[in-house]
């Protein structure tokens, strides 16, 4: 498992979890955003300030 790490950080300078948790949330949350702008035209933390 410690060579898995090893490479994770070696080629993508980030851990095993951390990969998995950007690939699982934050993309999804970022095509969410992006479809939300195509429809209202702004962001969605733009209409939370509100």
């Amino acid at each position: 498992m410690r060579a898995l790490q090893l490479a994770f950080r070696r080629h993508l300078d980030t851990t095993p979890s951390a990969y998995l948790r950007r690939i699982r949330v934050d993309v999804p949350r970022e095509e969410l955003g992006w479809q939300y702008h195509d429809e209202y035209g702004k962001p969605p933390d733009e209409t939370l300030r509100r």
